[in-house]
């Protein structure tokens, strides 16, 4: 009874299953630094690297200099914030039958050189007239007009980035209506 009064209550709403989160890359793991009070601290678990002191050598007055190389490590995890809509309402086009809606997708933080958000929109509970009547309709969802969106984190460098996903469908007749659009949202690595 419940779900047929929500039913009722919601029309033609597609349902977002993700509002807003953080995306963490699960390969980099943040290094803990050296420190000089603690020659055996400081590790880079990421990259494989320990503190480490080369051996002690001795200066004379017949060596005018010394120059010794000293390799610098360190890793900072990603962090990517995601901000979608929970609900996104359709209506009707200039098309009778066709319906459409649109919602505003940010992604902004940080990831290293190597690595890509990927976001993915994917129509995951198909749109349906809640009375239970049939149709064929034809549904499409894009983020800024392609099936996915990848930002670099040169991009994200220069701040938040913006994208418009787009769903249509088509053969909408009378009734209410609502399904279900899932974004996917990765980390990935070059």
């Amino acid at each position: 009874m419940k779900k047929k009064i929500l039913s009722g209550f919601l029309t033609l709403v597609a349902m977002m299953t993700i509002s807003t989160g953080s995306v963490f890359a699960q390969d980099l793991i943040k290094s803990t630094p050296s420190r000089a009070d603690d020659v055996t601290a400081g590790e880079d678990v990421t990259q494989g690297k320990k503190t480490e002191y080369a051996e002690s050598e001795s200066i004379s007055d017949t060596t005018y200099e010394s120059d010794k190389v000293v390799y610098i490590y360190a890793t900072e995890t990603s962090n990517v914030v995601i901000s979608l809509p929970k609900t996104l309402i359709m209506g009707e086009t200039t098309t009778p039958g066709i319906y459409s809606g649109e919602c505003a997708v940010g992604i902004s933080g940080d990831i290293a050189g190597s690595q890509n958000v990927v976001v993915t929109p994917e129509v995951t509970d198909s749109i349906a007239e809640t009375g239970g009547k049939q149709s064929n309709l034809i549904t499409t969802v894009t983020i800024n007009d392609g099936d996915s969106l990848t930002v670099t984190a040169n991009e994200l460098l220069e701040g938040p980035v913006n994208a418009t996903t787009r769903i249509v469908t088509s053969g909408v007749t009378s009734g209410t209506w609502k399904g279900a659009l899932t974004f996917h949202v990765s980390v990935t690595n070059n």
